[in-house]
């Protein structure tokens, strides 16, 4: 399952929006709407929802995603790359042969630019994305998403998507978002106006 169990590292945002509250049928209808399908001929990155159970699953429903006040899904990221080496190898090979059966000194501009085009046309049908997986936890009642991740580019691939979702923006959870939202439940945010930067270094002399 792509939410798995034991130890795992995670990130915690706060769901921001006037329809924060979204129902479970309008989560599903999100998830469906912005479900993984690929890449569409190019290279670079892909990404999509996915259901709980593996890569290929992009099945969701209320009975399979829903737990409660929860619901877990996943994020799937594919990334595609020609390795540089390998299509600048296949140019010059190329280019080579298209030279001698030309019989010319340099192959004419755009007969060099076609080939370039076929052979990288060629190489991303043969090259096989890499993909990986992150569990995600919407905690709809306290408005939580949880996001099995520490990676600066997955998290904000979720936020960009859950944005296009669900029209929902998040806000990341830190020890000092944490220990403001605590001052305010206990009705002391006020005291936060007077906390000051601790420095851990010295001042530069100005002389």
């Amino acid at each position: 399952m792509i939410v798995g169990k034991g130890s795992m590292s995670f990130r915690s945002f706060s769901v921001i929006g006037p329809d924060a509250g979204k129902d479970p049928e309008e989560i599903i209808q999100g998830l469906e709407n912005y479900a993984f399908d690929g890449f569409a001929g190019e290279e670079g990155r892909a990404r999509g929802w996915i259901s709980i159970d593996h890569l290929l699953d992009i099945e969701f429903s209320r009975e399979k995603n829903v737990r409660g006040s929860y619901v877990v899904f996943g994020l799937r990221v594919d990334t595609r790359r020609v390795p540089p080496a390998i299509y600048k190898a296949h140019c010059v090979l190329e280019l080579k042969a298209t030279q001698e059966a030309l019989g010319v000194a340099k192959v004419p501009l755009t007969e060099r630019r076609d080939i370039r085009r076929r052979i990288k046309e060629q190489l991303l049908n043969e090259t096989t994305p890499a993909s990986k997986a992150f569990g995600v936890v919407w905690h709809t009642r306290n408005r939580r998403l949880y996001v099995m991740s520490t990676s600066r580019a997955v998290l904000n691939d979720v936020a960009d998507l859950f944005d296009r979702s669900w029209e929902l923006s998040l806000e990341e959870r830190n020890p000092a978002t944490i220990g403001l939202e605590a001052a305010r439940h206990h009705d002391v945010a006020d005291a936060f106006r007077d906390l000051m930067p601790t420095a851990f270094y010295a001042e530069p002399s100005q002389a």
